[in-house]
């Protein structure tokens, strides 16, 4: 089965490749976040060109205490999950993606590296961690 990781935000959407052969996630591009009304047709063109057959989100759950509804980060995340499910047949899955940047940054420590790529890499780190749950 081949997946696709997907690294939201209001700027840039990071996207990784992996499979349940391998097991092994690797950063595949970053797409230009210019609305969902854009977006979403691009995601369906690879979804279709790469035969993708389970979409894996990365959700921002918020730390600390558990509360009624998602605010912030974690709602545009949600909303956007709901769009893209809107407009595909293919299973989507969550996956908490809390700290990725960080990890990236860690990563990459003392590595010159092009911050843009850090959500590539940031959507590898949450499709791994799916992947390593299978």
């Amino acid at each position: 089965m081949k997946y696709l990781g997907i690294d939201y935000g209001e700027k840039r959407i990071g996207l990784a490749f992996g499979d349940d052969q391998v097991k092994i996630a690797t950063p595949f591009m970053v797409l230009e976040n210019k609305g969902l009304d854009k977006v979403l047709p691009e995601l369906v063109e690879i979804f279709e060109q790469e035969g993708i057959e389970q979409i894996v989100v990365g959700v921002p759950y918020s730390l600390g205490e558990k509360r009624d509804g998602a605010g912030g980060q974690e709602q545009a995340v949600l909303d956007f999950i709901s769009r893209l499910g809107a407009g595909t047949i293919i299973p989507i899955a969550r996956q908490d993606e809390r700290f990725t940047t960080a990890q990236v940054d860690k990563l990459m420590a003392g590595e010159k590296y092009n911050k843009r790529n850090r959500d590539a890499i940031a959507a590898m780190l949450i499709l791994q961690g799916y992947l390593d749950k299978l």
